[in-house]
C-alpha cells in the first residue's frame, strides 16, 4: 500500500466503503491523505471520511467533518470543494428531516457548480443531491423530472470523460431512483434497474438505501 498513489488509495477506500466496510475504509482514506499532493486532495479525502461516518450511522460526526471542510474551503476560496461539502451536508439535512434547508443547500451547490469554468466530473451527483432533497419534501414530480433530464446529460458526460466505474454506477442508481419518483406510473422499472445495478456491482450501501426507501 505504501507505493500506491493518492488516487489509487482513494479509490480503494471508496470500494471498501461502498461494498459494506466503512470502518475499514477510514484508515485507507487516512493513508491517501498522507500521499496527498494538494490541499484539495486532503479536503476531498476528509469529506469521504465523513461519508464513512454517515454510512456507519454516526450522522453527528459526519456533519462535523463536512462543516469543518466547508468552512476551510470557503476561507480558501475553493469553489469545487465548497460545492462538494454542501452536497454532503445536504444528505445529513435530509436524514434529519430538515428538508427545506436541504433544498436551499442543494440550490447553493448547484449554483456554485454552474459558476465553474467547466462541468466537474461529479456534476450528476450534485444535481442528484437537489433531487434527493426535493423528493424528501415530496415536491412536484415535474420539477424532479426536469432535473433528471439534466442528470442524464451529466451522467453521459461522466462516462465520456472516463470516471471510475464505481462512481458511474453509484451515480447511475441515483439517477434511476430520481426517474422512478418523476415518472411514478413506470417507477418500478427504474427501481428494478437500480436494484440490478447495485447487486451486480456489490453496492452494499445502495442496497441498504433501497430497503429503507432512502434513495
Amino acid at each position: 500500500m505504501t507505493d500506491d498513489t493518492f488516487e489509487t488509495l482513494f479509490l480503494k477506500a471508496e470500494y471498501c466503503r461502498e461494498r459494506g466496510n466503512p470502518t475499514g475504509a477510514i484508515p485507507m482514506f487516512n493513508a491517501a491523505i498522507e500521499k496527498a499532493v494538494s490541499k484539495t486532495q486532503i479536503w476531498l479525502a476528509s469529506l469521504q471520511i465523513g461519508l464513512c461516518f454517515e454510512h456507519m450511522g454516526d450522522y453527528g460526526q459526519a456533519e462535523d467533518v463536512y462543516e469543518s471542510v466547508l468552512h476551510v474551503a470557503q476561507w480558501e476560496g475553493n469553489a469545487s470543494v465548497e460545492m462538494t461539502a454542501l452536497r454532503h451536508l445536504l444528505s445529513i439535512m435530509v436524514h434529519d428531516n430538515r428538508t427545506l434547508e436541504a433544498i436551499q443547500t442543494g440550490h447553493k451547490a448547484l449554483a456554485i457548480m454552474r459558476s465553474l469554468p467547466e462541468p466537474p466530473p461529479n456534476a450528476v451527483w450534485i444535481t442528484h443531491g437537489l433531487c434527493k432533497a426535493l423528493k424528501a419534501r415530496q415536491s412536484p414530480r415535474d420539477i424532479v423530472a426536469k432535473l433528471s433530464l439534466q442528470e442524464f446529460k451529466e451522467l453521459k458526460y461522466a462516462r465520456k470523460i472516463g470516471v471510475p466505474p464505481l462512481h458511474y454506477n453509484v451515480w447511475l442508481t441515483g439517477w434511476l431512483s430520481d426517474m422512478a419518483y418523476a415518472h411514478v406510473a413506470i417507477g418500478w422499472l427504474f427501481l428494478f434497474a437500480a436494484l440490478c445495478v447495485s447487486i451486480a456491482n456489490r453496492l452494499s450501501f445502495r442496497l441498504k438505501q433501497f430497503k429503507t426507501g432512502n434513495r
